[in-house]
């Protein structure tokens, strides 16, 4: 498992990589919602508030809200223990963080 401090690193470098040069970090979108979503399962809440933030990122670009919310709703389906210990924390951050004018 990588440490907290990697993970923090990572996600940092992702947030920062999509305000700056968000298209061309395009094409790999869904490699990185991917991973995006694997951390949402992360024990440490530091890690996973940092991965929705960044998830939120992601999610402002018009074209791929729709599709963030269908990958989150069946990783939260196809894993029901990740919907109980993140599903509420995770809709209410998103909620937060996403400006539904900006949609």
């Amino acid at each position: 498992m990588k440490s907290v401090a990697t993970l923090i690193a990572r996600l940092n470098w992702i947030s920062m990589l999509l305000e700056q040069f968000p298209s061309k970090l395009e094409p790999h979108t869904d490699d990185i919602l991917q991973q995006l979503l694997r951390t949402l399962s992360n024990e440490t809440d530091e890690v996973v508030l940092l991965d929705l933030k960044v998830i939120a990122r992601l999610s402002l670009q018009p074209e791929k809200f729709e599709s963030i919310l269908e990958y989150l709703v069946q990783s939260f389906q196809m894993d029901r223990q990740l919907l109980e210990r993140r599903g509420s924390l995770a809709i209410r951050q998103l909620s937060v963080l996403i400006d539904p004018i900006s949609l």
